[in-house]
């Protein structure tokens, strides 16, 4: 097992599983990619109806607070795996990590960078939804389970 791609949202699941994942790759000399996915901010049409033309279904562009808003989420984002790579790098220097932040929805994300990035395990957290939002949306680690074709470990 070489590569191991772990979900981080900078929840305490997520950090159960990277700790998981840090045991794994101590034992089996793996390296980690930790990936961060930002999910896209989508507003009704009619928050914006000044950015839209006639009959068009979609805004010409966001409306400047709605970048304003993104870009700082991002960034906290950003700062959120930065400070969790930091400590990585810091506490296990025997364990190659690298970090990266994509834009989408994160099940779809994960799988698609766990077969792009040719890995051989993906570990997320499970995650914490009621059982309504789980019924409806299920959740992140159970759609990751499903679509993955490689192994995931999903930590409590």
């Amino acid at each position: 097992m070489k590569k191991i791609l772990v979900g981080i949202d900078g929840s305490e699941k997520a950090r159960k599983a990277l700790e998981t994942a840090i045991e794994i790759a101590e034992k089996m000399n793996s390296e980690i990619e930790l990936i961060n996915v930002i999910e896209p901010i989508t507003l009704p049409a009619g928050i914006y109806p000044a950015t839209m033309s006639a009959g068009a279904t979609k805004p010409a562009q966001s409306p400047t607070w709605v970048t304003k808003y993104y870009d700082e989420y991002r960034q906290e984002h950003e700062k959120i795996l930065d400070k969790i790579y930091g400590e990585v790098k810091e506490k296990h220097l025997d364990v190659k990590v690298s970090q990266k932040v994509v834009e989408g929805l994160p099940a779809t994300e994960i799988v698609e960078e766990a077969e792009a990035g040719d890995f051989d395990l993906i570990v997320v957290g499970a995650r914490g939804l009621g059982f309504v939002e789980e019924l409806v949306l299920g959740s992140t680690s159970d759609i990751v389970v499903d679509k993955a074709k490689i192994p995931v470990l999903v930590v409590k």
